[in-house]
């Protein structure tokens, strides 16, 4: 008898174990909450505990993996422990009119040239990167067609010409690091490329970026990002508010230590200027930092909130 859309039980779980040879098991009580005739004493049953569940989920254990295209579906891709997918040409592609989650996954680009770490093909596609690293393509996220891109708290480093780059997508940036991209001389290299759609572009450490950091196809408000010591930190369409943008050690509100983990590589310093600035107007600051740590009212400048 199927009872799992009654909302039937409350189970407790004694805090003790019980070994059963040699194994320890745990005594769990069920207790009805609802009235059934059908259920008389002395019966026995099988129980199936579901304590969860995620549709059109694929969940990656540790490990290194293949590139994989997603072709015009629905689909959330749950990395544990950071698995690595790794290959040239496009490590992860979408087509079609896909809506895309994908959290948690390292994707590194092999090829040398002419590659990609995200490559977006579909009109409207819908993508939403989520504690992500993506470095040594030559682009690290591409989205050609329209639609609309979300990345939050990702470390896009390492990509010979472009970080991040959108056209036509609505878009929503926020917590991430983008640095030490464009180590190819030539035109057009950029830490984050805005296109002409609409969105939020705030609280992004955007760092040590050949050419230009940040540019933007129109005239577009940016909000409480730390751009510093990219060749050009960013273009003029590139309306300020708030952001920290400089060069050189002096004002440089953190240290890059390129013995640690690029996830460590910025942090912010207590005492420099990205830490509780004045406020600013800012629509939709987000409520978590690169490391998931709360902001307070007052965010600090940048991917990174501080914290003692």
């Amino acid at each position: 008898r199927c009872l799992k859309d009654r909302g039937f039980v409350r189970f407790a779980v004694d805090p003790a174990e019980t070994v059963k040879d040699g194994v320890p098991t745990y005594k769990t009580t069920l207790t009805f909450l609802v009235v059934d005739s059908a259920i008389r004493s002395g019966m026995t049953a099988d129980v199936i505990m579901e304590t969860g569940m995620l549709p059109n989920a694929i969940v990656i254990p540790a490990g290194t993996y293949q590139p994989f295209v997603i072709d015009g579906i629905e689909v959330d891709i749950y990395g544990v422990d950071k698995p690595k997918i790794a290959g040239s040409g496009a490590v992860v592609k979408i087509t079609g009119e896909a809506r895309v989650l994908l959290r948690g996954l390292e994707l590194e680009e092999t090829g040398g040239t002419g590659g990609w770490g995200v490559l977006s093909e579909g009109n409207y596609a819908h993508v939403v990167l989520d504690q992500m690293a993506i470095h040594g393509a030559e682009y690290g996220v591409a989205v050609l067609g329209q639609g609309s891109l979300t990345v939050s708290r990702s470390a896009i480093y390492g990509n010979q010409r472009v970080g991040i780059q959108f056209e036509f997508a609505d878009f929503n940036l926020s917590s991430n690091l983008v640095f030490r991209n464009g180590s190819m001389n030539v035109d057009g290299n950029v830490g984050v490329a805005i296109g002409v759609g609409s969105g939020y572009f705030g609280h992004n450490t955007v760092v040590d970026n050949g050419k230009v950091g940040v540019s933007c196809a129109q005239t577009f408000t940016i909000h409480s990002n730390l751009i510093w010591d990219n060749t050009v930190n960013a273009t003029m369409t590139c309306q300020s508010a708030g952001n920290v943008i400089g060069k050189g050690a002096a004002g440089r509100c953190q240290a890059s230590v390129s013995a640690l983990p690029p996830s460590q590589w910025y942090l912010v310093q207590l005492g420099s200027q990205c830490v509780d600035p004045a406020p600013v107007s800012d629509s939709t600051p987000p409520a978590v930092d690169f490391d998931g740590q709360a902001r307070d009212d007052w965010p600090d400048v940048g991917a990174d909130e501080y914290v003692p």
